[in-house]
């Protein structure tokens, strides 16, 4: 019986603390969660400069230099408030030929997603140490990709999308249908109107900004609209207008409602209106690269070669940001240009940061010399994709070929710069404290027990 009870007492406060303790776990993990900063944030890679003519050029040497003292915050009013890291770039360029070279170049810029709207990356273009002017570009960069590589965005920029878009004195014709239902027909207020066309896939693009189901059926295309009881919408056709075979309002089972109405008005306009409806002249977007975005918009969301449905509004967001600019190398001489870009990480909480600069560009040179890697940073480099030597204030790389993958590294705090978990609540150190007492109090107990009962017990062994 005393040694039940002994027990008793010791687990008493045994679940005392437990309870305690995951109160105050529980109170921890809500508090924590309720002010912890995004888990990850999509940073910006910096790149070299994309060569775009003079592709003839020698690339001797590329030195990268990034200076990375300090390191976004996520969670706060402005991440960046204490943040200014950078990468410079010097290319040393030969030109071989026996006449001058003109070089053109692109730069793009990436934004990460922690920079507020509004701000824009800043770069500095220098030639032998003279700064450069430039023009500043952009290009359509998708509704889920925004960040295009290099080599697409280069593209996009040139104007490299279906041809039919590029036709000059191009009309489009604007098909304005108004629905009406009358009451009459009872059951549902959902409908579908349904167009019967004919067209020439090389000539015509049918364009919506409502979803649309089609079909072929012999030879022809039928497209079904989901429509409301009084409802308007527009359809375009971009270049030869299409021929209409039947137009109906129906039951969403595909019958005909002869009860119902679907009036049509046309109207003809250039290309260029269509392309810049939704124009806004205060993004900074030439409306030559915003007509250029939007041709490639609907290149991007062409189906069954002719189909167009485009979904949600062309606006200043779905655009990247490039700088445009060039020089020229005489025959026969070496320059030196300078690219300094800021250069963002891929935030994983407040812990590790990923960087990534993009070197296969460079590749676009007739050939390449030494690449030089200089990285001063007080962090350490948990891994790499190129191996990294360290050395006082950093880490360095130098090899006599460009390596066949970009170069990408991940930094991490030390340890004293992290954030330190916070104390025991008064509640845990007072249930630690009688767990303790209590807990010597009932070991003191049973000894002091167990010692009496061997006094008494019997001398002798037992009886035969």
């Amino acid at each position: 019986m005393n040694l039940k009870l002994g027990a008793l007492l010791l687990a008493m406060p045994l679940f005392a603390a437990s309870a305690a303790v995951t109160s105050h776990a529980g109170e921890t993990a809500y508090s924590a969660s309720a002010s912890a900063a995004p888990v990850r944030a999509a940073g910006a890679n910096a790149c070299c400069a994309f060569v775009t003519a003079g592709e003839s050029v020698v690339l001797e040497r590329a030195a990268v230099k990034m200076d990375i003292e300090s390191l976004p915050a996520l969670g706060k009013d402005d991440p960046l408030a204490d943040y200014g890291a950078y990468v410079q770039t010097e290319y040393s360029l030969y030109n071989p030929a026996d006449e001058a070279v003109q070089m053109q170049f692109l730069l793009p810029v990436y934004r990460p997603e922690y920079l507020a709207a509004g701000q824009t990356p800043s770069c500095e273009l220098t030639l032998d140490g003279a700064p450069l002017e430039r023009r500043v570009r952009h290009c359509f960069a998708g509704y889920y990709d925004p960040e295009p590589d290099p080599e697409s965005g280069a593209e996009r920029i040139k104007g490299t999308f279906d041809a039919i878009y590029c036709a000059e004195e191009l009309i489009v014709r604007e098909y304005r249908f108004s629905v009406s239902v009358p009451e009459s027909v009872k059951g549902t207020d959902d409908f579908m109107l349904m167009l019967g066309l004919s067209c020439n896939p090389l000539r015509t693009r049918i364009v919506s900004d409502r979803g649309m189901r089609s079909h072929t059926e012999n030879g022809d295309i039928w497209i079904y609209f989901d429509v409301e009881r009084t409802d308007s919408f527009s359809l375009y056709a971009v270049g030869e207008p299409p021929r209409f075979l039947q137009t109906a309002v129906c039951s969403t089972a595909g019958y005909p409602l002869s009860e119902a109405r679907a009036d049509c008005t046309q109207t003809d306009y250039p290309y260029r209106t269509f392309a810049l409806r939704d124009y806004d002249a205060s993004s900074g977007i030439s409306e030559e690269d915003w007509q250029n975005g939007f041709s490639q918009m609907l290149s991007e969301n062409t189906g069954s070669g002719y189909l167009v449905y485009v979904s949600p509004t062309l606006t200043a967001e779905n655009f990247m940001r490039w700088y445009e600019y060039g020089f020229e190398i005489p025959a026969g001489e070496r320059v030196t240009h300078t690219v300094k870009t800021p250069i963002y990480p891929t935030c994983i909480g407040n812990s590790a940061y990923e960087y990534e600069y993009l070197l296969s560009p460079a590749f676009r040179f007739s050939s390449f010399g030494e690449l030089s890697v200089d990285i001063r940073t007080p962090y350490s480099c948990r891994r790499g994709t190129l191996d990294l030597q360290t050395e006082e204030g950093g880490y360095a790389l130098t090899r006599d070929s460009l390596p066949m993958c970009e170069l990408s590294f991940t930094l991490e705090r030390a340890p004293s710069d992290a954030p330190r978990p916070a104390g025991l609540s008064p509640s845990v150190k007072l249930a630690i404290i009688i767990l303790s007492a209590v807990v010597g109090a009932v070991g003191i107990g049973a000894a002091a027990y167990f010692v009496t009962a061997r006094r008494k017990r019997p001398r002798g062994g037992k009886k035969e």
